[in-house]
């Protein structure tokens, strides 16, 4: 399981059967979802999309519970808990509530690489999304020709051109002024060096965001 940003927390286990209360939990949580999204509901689980995030309450025997969002295949909040009380069911509840308003918040890193063909740029983005999967990482990375850049509908907010192409940065720049466009480091494009590049996105937000 991939956890990025995870929030998890585990109580229990307290003994005593809950099932009545339990039951009235099940209908506090199905009132108290706002906009829901192609919500679904049977005995033993609850599931619903908040814009990009998947929420999922799962009811297992022994009053045990577990809250799960995810973001595409990447898991966000995980809690794993045994219901107690209606109030510590309802304080459960209202932190993964919390934590998902958190989540749509943030808003989305978007990042371009692009090179002449976009061949080289769409292999080493392909090395990204496994670096990112690998290391609980998330940042929206995408690949394109240069020439195809200032056509893009997309808003990105930084744009990274491989070396050989680095006459261009002050072109694109002219053309795409909302972004912010650099030259990718020659050793770093050549080896496909994932963790280098990770350092310069996050160099990069952390500048943007201070």
């Amino acid at each position: 399981m991939l956890l990025e940003n995870v929030y998890i927390w585990y109580n229990g286990p307290y003994g005593d059967n809950m099932k009545n209360n339990r039951e009235i939990m099940k209908r506090y949580m199905y009132y108290n979802l706002k906009d829901r999204e192609n919500f679904k509901y049977e005995e033993d689980q609850m599931a619903f999309t908040q814009g990009a995030y998947h929420a999922a309450i799962f009811f297992y025997k022994n009053d045990l519970i577990e809250e799960v969002i995810t973001k595409g295949d990447v898991t966000v909040f995980y809690l794993y808990y045994q219901f107690t009380t209606y109030a510590h069911g309802k304080m459960m509840f209202e932190a993964m509530l919390t934590c998902l308003e958190e989540f749509k918040k943030q808003k989305e890193k978007r990042v371009l690489l692009c090179c002449s063909g976009g061949l080289t740029s769409a292999f080493f983005k392909a090395q990204m999304d496994d670096f990112l999967k690998l290391n609980h990482k998330h940042c929206h990375i995408e690949a394109s020709a240069a020439e195809d850049v200032p056509m893009l509908k997309e808003h990105y907010d930084l744009i990274l051109v491989a070396p050989q192409m680095r006459y261009l940065v002050k072109h694109l720049q002219k053309e795409l002024p909302e972004s912010t466009v650099e030259a990718i480091d020659p050793q770093v494009f050549a080896t496909y060096d994932c963790a280098r590049l990770y350092e310069r996105i996050q160099a990069f937000y952390r500048g943007k965001n201070s």
